[in-house]
């Protein structure tokens, strides 16, 4: 059963499995220790390969929407946000006495963060 899910609940203390459960448990039913988050590697490896995986162009953070804790894409919701440049930049590292300093270029975001 499992295995059609992409994430499930586990104990951290008795690691039993938790099916079917909704966001609002904290803790397991069976011995109350504290539960995580677990991704179904299983399902994941059908789903994408690694070289499927390693050959795809990024072009958003959706592109890995296998990872992300969502269950259908139609509740993605973007303004293509993500995937912005990193540059080197020598002057300023010199400048700075830095062997290398690399600039992320968020401002190019289109919500500007």
């Amino acid at each position: 059963m499992i295995k059609q899910q992409k994430y499930f609940f586990q104990c951290l203390k008795c690691n039993q499995k938790i099916l079917n459960a909704d966001d609002n448990i904290s803790r397991c039913p069976i011995c109350q220790g504290p539960i995580s988050n677990q991704m179904n590697i299983e399902l994941l490896s059908e789903k994408i390969s690694k070289n499927t995986f390693y050959e795809q162009k990024i072009q958003s953070m959706w592109s890995f929407f296998e990872f992300l804790p969502l269950l259908n894409r139609k509740n993605i919701i973007s303004l293509m946000e993500g995937n912005t440049p990193i540059l080197k930049s020598n002057r300023l590292s010199k400048s700075l006495g830095l062997k290398s300093l690399l600039l992320k270029l968020d401002f190019l975001n289109p919500t500007l963060l």
